[in-house]
């Protein structure tokens, strides 16, 4: 498929959950490759994910949700080789902080979703701080991410739009809390917070950027 598609940009093999390494090193030829959805691809390891990182360094989306034997090692080796990455999906995977380290190197990275990574905690966001591109991040279902990461994480971070943390904060105001404002213009704008009433289901706003624990 990819030699008959020498301008191929764009793939999803979402779910085709035999897809492994071998499918990643024939998807690899694909040096144009700007987009990559391979969510539950079970069989795809660090190996996977590197020959498709060296063999399209022009990658701006890519999304591993699920694919549970990616590691550390292959998310460091992406982060080298990816430098266009503009959006990542690692939910699910079974990371620690070492991979938003490396993920917090990328330039031009401005999503970054990571639902559900168990490992991860208020320090991978200082490392993921370090970076100034961001404009929005999911850590729902995070359950070592704290208020306190997340302020750290808008104070350092000017282009912030919108953070999800649902099901992740313990924090006066709720469970679930979603962040979505305007800081990018101008810088440090406002950002606005709504919280989640787990009894009536309702979302309802609140304060701006000064109710959110750590920010000023």
């Amino acid at each position: 498929m990819v030699a008959a598609c020498p301008r191929l940009e764009a793939v999803d093999l979402s779910h085709r959950v035999a897809a492994g390494d071998r499918e990643m090193a024939a998807l690899a030829a694909a040096a144009g490759l700007r987009e990559l959805v391979m969510d539950k691809c079970l069989g795809v390891t660090d190996v996977g994910l590197a020959k498709v990182a060296v063999g399209c360094p022009g990658l701006e989306k890519l999304s591993v949700k699920w694919c549970r034997e990616i590691s550390d090692i292959g998310i460091e080796l992406l982060a080298k080789k990816c430098p266009e990455l503009r959006s990542v999906d690692i939910s699910y995977l079974k990371v620690s902080n070492e991979s938003l380290r490396s993920l917090s190197t990328l330039e031009k990275l401005v999503d970054i979703t990571m639902v559900c990574c168990l490992l991860v905690d208020d320090h991978g966001l200082l490392m993921l701080s370090a970076g100034n591109s961001l404009k929005s991040i999911d850590v729902s279902r995070c359950p070592h991410v704290t208020s306190e990461g997340l302020a750290s994480l808008i104070v350092s971070q000017r282009f912030i739009q919108k953070i999800n943390a649902g099901h992740s904060l313990h924090v006066p105001w709720g469970k679930n809390v979603i962040l979505v404002g305007g800081k990018s213009d101008p810088p440090y704008d406002k950002i606005s917070v709504w919280t989640f009433n787990t009894e009536t289901e309702l979302w309802s706003h609140m304060e701006t950027k000064g109710d959110i624990p750590g920010h000023t």
